[in-house]
C-alpha cells in the first residue's frame, strides 16, 4: 500500500470517493471546459451584475432627487449665516459705542470730581 502513489490511492480507495458538483465543469464529450465553465457560472454572474446595475441606477435617481433639496438647504444656511454675521456686527458696534459712552461718562465724572476737590 505504501508503494502506491497518492493519486492511485485516491482512485482505488472506496472511502475517498469524490462527490460530483451539481454541474459539470467539463462538457460531456471532454474538451477544454472553458465554455462549460462560463455557462455554469452565468446565472450567478448575471444576478450579480444585474444587482450592481440596479444599484447604480437607483443611486443615480436618488442623487438627482436629493441634489435640489441639498442646494436649497445650503442656500438657506448661507442666508442665515449672513443674518447672524450682520447681527454680530451690529452687537459689536453697539458694544463699542457703549464702551466709549461709559468711558466718556466716567471721564466726565472724574473731571467734575476733580473740580469739586479744587474748589
Amino acid at each position: 500500500m505504501r508503494s502506491q502513489s497518492r493519486a492511485a490511492r485516491l482512485v482505488t480507495s472506496p472511502l475517498r470517493e469524490r462527490v460530483r458538483a451539481p454541474f459539470s465543469l467539463r462538457p460531456p464529450g471532454g474538451g477544454s471546459g472553458a465554455f462549460s465553465l462560463l455557462t455554469a457560472h452565468a446565472p450567478t454572474r448575471l444576478g450579480r451584475y444585474s444587482a450592481l446595475f440596479l444599484g447604480v441606477v437607483y443611486g443615480a435617481k436618488r442623487y438627482d432627487y436629493l441634489k435640489p433639496r441639498a442646494e436649497e438647504e445650503r442656500r438657506i444656511a448661507a442666508e442665515e449665516k449672513k443674518k447672524q454675521d450682520e447681527q454680530r456686527r451690529i452687537e459689536r458696534e453697539l458694544a463699542e459705542v457703549l464702551a466709549k459712552a461709559a468711558a466718556k461718562k466716567s471721564f466726565q465724572y472724574l473731571e467734575t470730581f476733580a473740580l469739586e476737590l479744587t474748589l
